[in-house]
């Protein structure tokens, strides 16, 4: 695939020792694949300040080793590992997407709403599902 990024000795070594620090991602084979491949992602639109982005390893999103962007644990004390967000202004729309490390489901979302917070649910049973919902605009 020609959009495999070439990770160096040093980036390899990162994504293998975060791997390590939260072993229930290593049930996630795709998503693991995926941070392997192309070490997160990331869209911006300009004109509706929409953003999608997947949390890796990559300078071109956010990093999970971005300590300013993260002042909450990746891993809460329920057991919900986030990986993600959207945010949708227009709609006023703001996602967190989750893996419950705890039983290994599946894929949650959160709604957040200014200074309000929803609890988790239920979104789909895989991150290639999850990929799936995103290329479809299937996201609410």
């Amino acid at each position: 695939n020609n959009d495999k990024i070439n990770l160096s000795e040093n980036k390899q070594r990162e994504i293998d020792s975060f791997i390590d620090k939260y072993p229930f991602l290593k049930i996630n084979t795709t998503y693991i694949d995926f941070l392997l491949t192309y070490s997160g992602l990331s869209y911006f639109d300009d004109k509706t300040d929409e953003d999608f982005t997947l949390y890796g390893f990559n300078s071109s999103g956010i990093e999970f080793s971005d300590k300013d962007y993260f002042n909450e644990p990746f891993l809460d004390s329920k057991g919900y590992f986030l990986f993600g967000h959207l945010s949708l202004p227009s709609q006023n729309k703001f996602y967190d997407f989750v893996f419950n490390s705890k039983n290994n489901t599946g894929i949650y979302i959160k709604e957040n709403l200014e200074e309000k917070n929803f609890g988790y649910r239920f979104l789909c049973k895989s991150f290639e599902g999850f990929i799936s919902k995103v290329d479809l605009q299937e996201i609410n």
